[in-house]
């Protein structure tokens, strides 16, 4: 079991008001720092020190701080248009890889090994909604930005020591692979009770999710 933080790298990293890819014709995706959790799988081979590995992650990055400046600053807008209870909902990032592929182990002890990792597999992409909500007296508006989810391929490369024969320290390179942005953007108006939805697809360029993982696992 590994759990630790999650760096992105990159254009997932990068975004300013006018390259931010959830709003924009652009590839910069504007993620922050996150966390990860995940399993992994080592089914041990004839060959002495080589396995086979299996493994899922599940992890989690919200907005830099850049980008929540942006965001920041459009909420600070929409709250001058209304009179009271405006909320602002940002979106964050969400990966589950799925991959195998291949570990070597090397002995410096009886308690201490260095390993070496490499594994392909998919990544399904999860993006949460960017809602921004307004009320005055008797009207309310709220817009909505819906993302669908998206596969890709993947893969990463990773190295590490384990401490003892239970606590293991590694760091990983994960590329999640490329998809596009899409989805719809609603906007539902409701005046005196009559309500309006007007709805909208979009489609946007590709992001790729790639990141930096510093993890601490415990081996059962």
């Amino acid at each position: 079991m590994n759990l630790g933080a999650a760096i992105p790298v990159g254009n997932f990293a990068a975004g300013d008001n006018q390259t931010f890819a959830l709003l924009n014709e652009d590839t910069e995706a504007g993620a922050g720092f996150g966390f990860s959790a995940g399993l992994k799988i080592n089914f041990h081979t004839k060959v002495k020190g080589l396995g086979v590995i299996a493994s899922l992650d599940g992890i989690y990055n919200g907005l830099n701080a850049e980008m929540r400046d942006v965001l920041q600053d459009l909420a600070d807008y929409w709250d001058s248009q209304f009179s009271r209870d405006f909320t602002l909902k940002s979106p964050s990032y969400l990966n589950f890889p799925v991959m195998a592929g291949l570990r070597y182990t090397y002995g410096i002890n009886a308690k201490t090994s260095i390993y070496g990792e490499a594994a392909l597999g998919a990544n399904l992409r999860v993006i949460t909604n960017l809602e921004l909500s307004g009320k005055s007296e008797s009207y309310r508006e709220t817009l909505t930005c819906t993302y669908n989810s998206a596969f890709g391929f993947a893969y990463q490369l990773g190295a590490g020591v384990n401490l003892t024969d239970k606590i293991s320290l590694g760091l990983n390179y994960y590329n999640l692979g490329t998809a596009k942005v899409s989805g719809k953007m609603t906007d539902k108006q409701t005046y005196n009770y009559n309500t309006n939805n007007n709805s909208e697809k979009f489609k946007l360029k590709r992001i790729t999710p790639s990141l930096v993982m510093i993890r601490l696992g415990y081996r059962f």
